[in-house]
């Protein structure tokens, strides 16, 4: 093989064959000679010839998605939690106007039937969320909305599923089987008394959630 002396008279006169065959410590120091005097034309040679390797590695896509699909199910579950709670609280609101009514029938700061429909506002809410993260769950992921809300944290927020999914049954009506909640056209669905429509907003909430995933 040429020396370095005669390798570094002409770089781009030598033959590919030649110049591939180039140790990495002979190539890196002709590399920074041609760097250094501006020739860039044969530093652009001694980098076109390097033998090419290749590489195996997982798919980066698989990953990305996980990422992705990790900070969903994160939402998701903050989402659902704050929806739950906002439900909750106004049950308790709803009872405490109702018995401060009949404890204190003059006292016109009990309102139980204003107290009742935000109480029933909460539930459409909290259903309609509830349904769509579910849709998206089964129909664009094919798992379970818990699989999907315990991923990325394995064991540590069954209680809060389960706490969810108890006053989603609350709300949906499923819960009981006499409901004390007051029908409407014969559903015992306490969202159902919202005054708005609870499928439709949880169609708008799904499309929502499909578009940006």
């Amino acid at each position: 093989m040429s020396n370095k002396k005669d390798i570094r008279k002409d770089v781009d006169g030598l033959r590919e064959e030649v110049l591939s065959t180039l140790s990495t410590d002979k190539r890196a120091s002709l590399a920074i000679e041609k760097k250094a005097e501006g020739d860039d034309e044969s530093l652009q040679t001694l980098v076109d010839t390097l033998e090419m390797s290749v590489y195996q590695s997982a798919d980066p896509d698989f990953f990305e998605r996980m990422a992705l699909l990790e900070t969903v199910a994160v939402y998701a579950l903050w989402e659902l939690d704050s929806a739950a709670s906002e439900f909750a609280f106004r049950l308790m609101a709803y009872e405490n106007a109702n018995l401060g009514s009949i404890a204190f029938p003059d006292d016109d700061s009990y309102d139980p039937e204003s107290s009742e429909q935000e109480w029933c506002n909460a539930a459409g809410i909290f259903l309609s969320e509830y349904n769509a993260w579910k849709r998206f769950a089964i129909e664009d992921l094919d798992v379970s909305l818990t699989h999907l809300l315990k991923f990325p944290f394995e064991d540590e927020i069954d209680e809060r599923i389960t706490r969810i999914e108890s006053l989603r049954m609350e709300a949906d009506g499923s819960a009981v089987d006499d409901s004390k909640f007051e029908e409407v056209e014969g559903d015992l669905s306490l969202a159902a008394a919202a005054e708005f429509d609870v499928d439709e907003l949880a169609e708008k909430k799904y499309q929502t959630i499909k578009s940006r995933v």
